[in-house]
């Protein structure tokens, strides 16, 4: 993780405002953000190491993938999966475009507090409702795409759940 990063706001020009912000983008911008948002969290646990992106081939199409946990205080871990289609624009650069998204709170060595995820569907986007206190699920919520948040968004939320139950 760019320990440079913490504290610095990204360039507004890198925020994707007044479209859909589940589209393309360059993936150095998408990389920066999410580096940017976990290091900046005021709810994650620094002392751990953030999901990490990798790469493989696909019919020789490369995709981009972006998993791992991220610690947050209070014993909750939030599992990332996203799955990353790709493209080459013209001036040579890497464009990026999620296809398959999850993300899953949990008590650890308890149980779920939340989840959103499409791996069941890429064209189905969903959030799992959890009794926080006992993991029991209360819901599934269908969403449109634009619904769906991202990174940061799923963290506001963890945060929100953790202090609401006074976790």
């Amino acid at each position: 993780m760019d320990a440079e990063l913490r504290g610095v706001d990204p360039p507004s020009q890198w925020i994707c405002e007044g479209h859909d912000r589940h589209d393309w983008n360059t993936f150095e911008n998408y990389r920066y953000l999410h580096i940017w948002h976990i290091e900046n969290h005021p709810f994650v646990d620094h002392g751990h190491p953030p999901p990490t992106f990798d790469q493989f081939d696909v019919d020789g199409r490369p995709i981009v993938t972006f998993i791992g946990d991220i610690y947050c205080l209070r014993s909750i871990i939030l599992s990332v999966s996203k799955y990353l289609e790709t493209d080459v624009m013209q001036n040579g650069r890497m464009r990026v475009k999620c296809f398959s998204y999850g993300y899953n709170a949990r008590i650890a060595g308890k149980h779920n507090i939340l989840r959103y995820d499409n791996q069941d569907d890429f064209d189905e986007y969903h959030k799992h409702v959890f009794d926080v206190c006992s993991g029991t699920q209360l819901s599934r919520v269908r969403l449109t795409r634009n619904e769906f948040p991202v990174l940061h968004e799923v963290l506001n939320e963890v945060m929100a759940l953790a202090n609401s139950a006074h976790l």
